[in-house]
C-alpha cells in the first residue's frame, strides 16, 4: 500500500473565496481509512459553510469543523473541515462533490480520486463488517434493522441464559440514515448500559461506522459498542437502557444552533443459572483448560532458590482463576512468587493464561519428582465439572555450591541457651501456675477450717503408718518384687540412691519374711519400731523421688536438645559452605523453635552471605529467647552496624523472658504469703515485708505480661522494596512503598498476602514472600 500526504490535492478560487482540498492517500484497501482536509479562506466576514454529499464507496467515520477570524488591516475568515472516511468497496472511487458556501458564493471542490484495492464488502443486505471479533460480527447480524428514515438504538445479548462465571457479550447498535449523519457537525454519542453486579472486561472501542445497509433506497450506517461481562451470582441480571445522543443543526450557518435528540433502547434481562451442587465450588467457570509445569533451563542446586512455574490456560475470565493446589514433595519448600496474567481473545472468546511463579528450595541433591496436579473447572458447554491435570515432571538437583560470602564469616563461639527459669516455666501449664499461686490462699482457708473443727487443731490424731510394700509396688513392676537384685536395680532406675535402695530392699525382704515366712509371729513390742522404720523409709523415698523429678526437669530445661543436630550444620559453616549451613539451620530451627543456638547460628549464616532481612528475623528470635546473652547481642550489634541504620526494630521493654518474669513473680508471691501467714500471724507490724513482696510480685507480673505481648506480636522484616496495596491482589492500587529492611507489624493474613502496618503509620497488603517473618513463641 502506498501512503503519502498531499497526493490528491485540488484548489478552487472564486472572487473573495479560496478553497483547497487534500487527501492523505491516493491508494487504500477496503476497510482502511482516508483522511480528507478542506480549507477555505475569504476576505468576507460572513460564516463559511460546508455541504457534504452522500459518499459512494465510503462511510463517514468522523467530521470536524473549525473556524477563526483574523484581525488587522485586512481581516480574513478561515474554516477547516476534516473528514475521516472508511473504504467499503474496491475500485476507483471519487470523493465528490463537496460544496463550500459563503453568503451567495458557492465553490464545488473538484473530485478527489482514490484507488481502493480489495473485495467489495457491501451488499444489498448488509454493509462492511469492520470489527475483527467474530462475536461482534454475529451480534451485529442480529441487531434489529432500522425503520425507514429513523434513527434506532438497541442492545443485543449473545445469549439470554448463562451460568455463573460464563462469558456474556453485549452489543449496543445504533442505526443512522446517512443523509442525516452527513448533516451532523459532531459524531453521535453512544452510551452503553451501565452494568452492576457483574465482572466487566474492558474491550477495545469501535470508533465510527462499522457497518452499512441499503434498505428501501436509502443507506444506513451502524455505530456499535461492545461489552463483555461475567455474572457472579445466580438470578436475573437487568440490562438497563443504552442512550444515543446527537445534535442536528437547524440552519446552514456554522454557528447556527442545533436541536439535541436523545434515544434510549428497551431494557433486556439475562437469566443466570447456578452451577451444579456436586463438584468443587471454588473452581472457575472456563472452557478448554490446560495446566502444565514450566521448569528452569539452567542447572538447579540444593540450597538455592529454583524458579518453577505452573501455567493455567484456557477460555474464561483469567482474573478469577484461583491458584492450583500443588502438593510439593518432601524435602522441598515452596515460596509463592509473583503471578502473571496474559489475557487474549480467540474467536471472540476471552481467555489467556495465568502463570503462578514459585521459588523452590531443595534441602538435598537428587531428582525431585513434581506430582501430577489436578485443576478443576466447570465447563458451561458440557454443563458439568471437569479437571485438567499436569503431566508429572522430574527436576534434577545438583549438590549445593559454596556461597560467595558478602562479609567476613564470624566465628560461632559457644552455643547460647535460654535462661533455665524461662524453660522451667514453659513446662508448666496455666492451670499449674494458677494452682501454685493459689497455694497460700488454700493454706489460709485450710487453717481456718481446722480451727473451726472440734479437737482437730488442739489434739491432732497421728496419721496412720504407710504400708512400705504398697508404696514400693507402686514404683516398680510387680514381677521384680520377689527378687532382691532386680528390685534394687529397678529402684536405682527410678532415681533412688544406692544406700536407700539397699535399705528398702532389706525392709521389703523382712516384711515378706514376716508375712509369708515360717518364723514365729513377731512380738507386739516391736510393732511401733517397724512402723517408724516404714514411715522413715517412705518419707525418704518420696524425698528422693521429688528431688529426682526436679533434677530431670532442670536437665530438660537447661539441656539443649538440638546440640547433636547443630554439629552437622556447624561443620558445613566452618568448611565455608555457608548457604548449605543456612538451609540446615533453618530446617532444624523450624523443628525446634525454642532453641536459641539454632536461631543464633541461622542469623550468623544469613549475615555472612548478605541476607540481612533473614539474619534480622533469626537474631531477633534469639534475642527474645536469651535477652541477656552477650554473644547474641554482639551479633545483633554487628548486623545493625552493617545495615547503616536501615534496620529499625523496637527493643524489648525489659531484658528478661516472660518465663523468668512469671517465675520471679510466683516466687515473690509465695514467699510474701508465707511471711504473712507464718511470721506475722495476722499482726500488721510484722507483715509489711510480706505485703511488699506480694506487691513486687504484681509489678514483675505486669512487666512479664508486657514482654510476652511484645514477643507474640506478629512482625517481620521486608526482604526487598515492596508495594503496599489497598487490597490483597496484584492489580490493586499501591498506597505506599515499604523499603528493604523496614519493620512491619502483621495484622491479618489472607492466602499469600499479609496486612501490615509500617512504622510510618501506613497500612496495606503485601505478599507474604516479601516478608521475613519473626517466629513467635508457642501458645
Amino acid at each position: 500500500m502506498l501512503t503519502t500526504v498531499g497526493l490528491a490535492m485540488v484548489v478552487a478560487q472564486v472572487t473573495g473565496l479560496q478553497v483547497s482540498a487534500v487527501a492523505d492517500r491516493d491508494h487504500a484497501r477496503v476497510g482502511e481509512e482516508v483522511a480528507v482536509t478542506v480549507r477555505a479562506t475569504s476576505g468576507e466576514q460572513e460564516p463559511i459553510q460546508f455541504i457534504l454529499p452522500s459518499f459512494d464507496g465510503f462511510s463517514l467515520i468522523a467530521r470536524t469543523e473549525t473556524g477563526e477570524v483574523s484581525r488587522g488591516a485586512r481581516p480574513r475568515r478561515s474554516a477547516i473541515l476534516e473528514l475521516r472516511l472508511r473504504a467499503i468497496r474496491g475500485g476507483q472511487l471519487a470523493i465528490w462533490p463537496i460544496r463550500v458556501q459563503q453568503r451567495f458564493q458557492v465553490v464545488v471542490v473538484p473530485r478527489l480520486i482514490v484507488e481502493v484495492e480489495g473485495d467489495d464488502m457491501a451488499t444489498a443486505a448488509g454493509g462492511p463488517m469492520q470489527p475483527k471479533n467474530p462475536e461482534v460480527r454475529r451480534l451485529i447480524a442480529r441487531a434489529p434493522p432500522p425503520r425507514r428514515g429513523d434513527v434506532r438504538v438497541a442492545t443485543v445479548l449473545s445469549s439470554e441464559r448463562a451460568f455463573v462465571g460464563e462469558q456474556v457479550d453485549l452489543a449496543t447498535a445504533a442505526w443512522f440514515p446517512r443523509s442525516l449523519l452527513t448533516r451532523l457537525r459532531r459524531p453521535p454519542t453512544l452510551k452503553p448500559p451501565s452494568l452492576e453486579g457483574v465482572w466487566s472486561l474492558p474491550q477495545p472501542a469501535n470508533p465510527g461506522v462499522v457497518a452499512s445497509r441499503f434498505l428501501e433506497g436509502q443507506w444506513y450506517d451502524l455505530f456499535v459498542s461492545h461489552q463483555v461481562f461475567f455474572p457472579l451470582t445466580a438470578g436475573t441480571v437487568v440490562i438497563p437502557s443504552a442512550t444515543l445522543t446527537f445534535v442536528v443543526p437547524e440552519g446552514r450557518q456554522f454557528f447556527s444552533e442545533g436541536k439535541q435528540y436523545e434515544l434510549a433502547s428497551p431494557p433486556e434481562t439475562l437469566t443466570v443459572h447456578s452451577r451444579p451442587l456436586t463438584g468443587d465450588r471454588g473452581s472457575p467457570t472456563a472452557r478448554r483448560m490446560r495446566v502444565r509445569y514450566e521448569l528452569p533451563s539452567a542447572q538447579a542446586f540444593a540450597g538455592e532458590l529454583i524458579e518453577v512455574g505452573v501455567v493455567v490456560e484456557g477460555d474464561g475470565n483469567v482474573a478469577l482463576w484461583p491458584e492450583p493446589q500443588v502438593e510439593w514433595p518432601a524435602g522441598v519448600r515452596a515460596y509463592r512468587d509473583q503471578i502473571d496474567e496474559e489475557a487474549s481473545v480467540r474467536q471472540g472468546r476471552a481467555g489467556g493464561l495465568k502463570r503462578f511463579h514459585y521459588n523452590l528450595l531443595a534441602d538435598s541433591s537428587g531428582p525431585i519428582v513434581l506430582p501430577t496436579t489436578r485443576y478443576a473447572f466447570f465447563d458451561p458447554n458440557l454443563q458439568r465439572f471437569s479437571a485438567a491435570t499436569t503431566p508429572s515432571a522430574t527436576l534434577p538437583i545438583a549438590p549445593a555450591r559454596k556461597a560467595k560470602l558478602h562479609r567476613i564469616r564470624p566465628g560461632l563461639g559457644f552455643v547460647p541457651s535460654a535462661p533455665p527459669l524461662s524453660r522451667l516455666w514453659d513446662l508448666l501449664t496455666p492451670v499449674g501456675g494458677l494452682l501454685l499461686g493459689a497455694l497460700p490462699l488454700l493454706w489460709l482457708a485450710g487453717l481456718h477450717l481446722l480451727r473451726r473443727t472440734r479437737g482437730w487443731w488442739d489434739n491432732p490424731a497421728d496419721p496412720p503408718a504407710p504400708d512400705l510394700i504398697t508404696v514400693v509396688r507402686g514404683l516398680v513392676p510387680t514381677e521384680v518384687m520377689g527378687g532382691s537384685a532386680a528390685l534394687e536395680q529397678s529402684l536405682r532406675r527410678r532415681g533412688i540412691p544406692a544406700v536407700l535402695a539397699r535399705e528398702v530392699v532389706e525392709a521389703v525382704k523382712a516384711r515378706h519374711q514376716e508375712r509369708y515366712g515360717s518364723s514365729p509371729t513377731p512380738e507386739p513390742s516391736s510393732e511401733p519400731q517397724r512402723k517408724d522404720t516404714d514411715r522413715n523409709l517412705v518419707a525418704r523415698l518420696r524425698q528422693a523421688l521429688g528431688l529426682s523429678v526436679v533434677v530431670l526437669v532442670l536437665l530438660a530445661a537447661v539441656g539443649d536438645q538440638a546440640a547433636a543436630q547443630i554439629r552437622t550444620a556447624d561443620s558445613l559453616y566452618r568448611s565455608g559452605d555457608v548457604r548449605a549451613a543456612l538451609v540446615e539451620y533453618r530446617r532444624q530451627a523450624e523443628a525446634s523453635p525454642e532453641s536459641t543456638a539454632l536461631w543464633y547460628r541461622m542469623g550468623l549464616s544469613a549475615y555472612a552471605i548478605g541476607e540481612d532481612a533473614i539474619a534480622a528475623s533469626a537474631l531477633l528470635r534469639a534475642r527474645r529467647l536469651a535477652p541477656r546473652s552477650p554473644i547474641v547481642q554482639e551479633a545483633w550489634d554487628r548486623l545493625r552496624d552493617s545495615t547503616r541504620g536501615q534496620l529499625q526494630i523496637p527493643n524489648q521493654p525489659v531484658p528478661m523472658t516472660p518465663g523468668e518474669g512469671f517465675a520471679i513473680s510466683l516466687g515473690f508471691w509465695l514467699v510474701g504469703w508465707v511471711w504473712i501467714l507464718w511470721r506475722g500471724r495476722g499482726r500488721l507490724g510484722r507483715t509489711w515485708m510480706g505485703w511488699g513482696m506480694v506487691g513486687a510480685s504484681l509489678v514483675v507480673l505486669g512487666l512479664a505480661i508486657q514482654v510476652k505481648r511484645t514477643n507474640e506480636t506478629q512482625g517481620g522484616v521486608l526482604l526487598m522494596d515492596a508495594s503496599i496495596r489497598e487490597s490483597p491482589h496484584g492489580l490493586s492500587n499501591a498506597v505506599a512503598v515499604g523499603r528493604r529492611l523496614a519493620w512491619v507489624i502483621i495484622a491479618d493474613r489472607r492466602g499469600g498476602w499479609r496486612r501490615v502496618r509500617l512504622t510510618t503509620g501506613f497500612e496495606g497488603w503485601v505478599e507474604a514472600e516479601a516478608i521475613a517473618a519473626v517466629p513467635t513463641a508457642r501458645r
